[in-house]
């Protein structure tokens, strides 16, 4: 009996030890649910909502159907780049089992790159991807630094580049209407000197 217990924490610790050497690599974690995590391009090509977004409210439970996601967390939309939010407050998933959300700290604006579904909206790839970055004043947080929102948006596809020359048809057509406004003009006074 002495024996059998002073044996059964060395076994145990070689065990383990056995257990994870036989193990692939990253197998000890009991959740990896991403194969492979989208950059931001690809993310923002998946995504088919991309707001500029602040969270309002505490997180929330919900009992999904699926049992995927399980904590909400209200957000309010400030700008839209990309889709058609229902409404200007959203229902965003911040936690589940094993998925990463949308993590965000309360009042502070990110840029959200989500999937609508009917339950709410979702990060990309359910989290492997990028889903948010944080928004300061007009400038974005990316790798460390801070880009404008503007140039990112156009970068990313998001937003048309601005039309930097101007069309110059409009110009010429509003010359040729003065042209013929002032000829007509013209015309008629003449007409009215030669009859009096």
């Amino acid at each position: 009996m002495v024996v059998y217990g002073s044996l059964t924490r060395p076994c145990l610790a070689i065990s383990l030890a056995v257990a994870a050497l036989l193990l692939p690599e990253g197998a000890a974690s009991p959740c990896q649910p991403c194969e492979r995590t989208l950059d931001l391009r690809s993310t923002a090509a998946n995504a088919d909502q991309v707001y500029v977004a602040s969270r309002v409210g505490e997180e929330f439970k919900v009992d999904t159907t699926y049992g995927t996601w399980d904590t909400f967390a209200p957000f309010e939309v400030k700008t839209v780049l990309k889709g058609n939010p229902p409404d200007r407050y959203i229902t965003v998933a911040v936690s589940g089992f094993c998925l990463m959300g949308v993590i965000a700290d309360l009042n502070q604006p990110y840029l959200l790159f989500l999937e609508q579904r009917k339950d709410g909206f979702f990060p990309v790839s359910d989290g492997c991807a990028v889903s948010g970055l944080r928004v300061d004043g007009d400038k974005v947080a990316v790798a460390g630094t801070f880009r404008p929102l503007d140039e990112l948006a156009r970068q990313l596809g998001l937003r048309p580049p601005p039309n930097k020359f101007r069309p110059w048809w409009p110009l010429v057509v509003a010359g040729v209407l003065a042209c013929l406004a002032t000829g007509l003009v013209g015309f008629v006074l003449g007409r009215r000197r030669r009859t009096t």
